[in-house]
């Protein structure tokens, strides 16, 4: 069954709505990685060889990201709560 030029097919619309609801699920679940890496290397459990490994694989990530990746990326990391008199006592 051929389609009208200019007309979309049903299955056109069909594959395109679930072609945007894979990458917005797609880009939850890489959010979330990256959230739970983030938390990983801010608790810093396992030792310093870990802790740079944890670093190290989360900036590859990061450096793979898109623009607007690295901007949530960022937007992420601004999430997380700061301890001012933690910081100021290892300064």
């Amino acid at each position: 069954m051929s389609v009208p030029a200019g007309e979309v097919s049903s299955f056109e619309r069909i594959f395109s709505n679930v072609r945007s609801a894979w990458a917005e699920l797609a880009t939850k679940k890489d959010e979330q990685r990256l959230r739970d890496q983030l938390v990983a290397c801010i608790e810093g459990r396992g030792g310093e060889i870990t802790a740079r490994r944890r670093a190290i694989e989360l900036g590859r990530n990061y450096l793979d990201l898109s623009e607007a990746g690295r901007r949530r990326f960022l937007q992420m990391l601004a999430e997380f709560d700061v301890d001012r008199d933690a910081v100021l006592q290892i300064a």
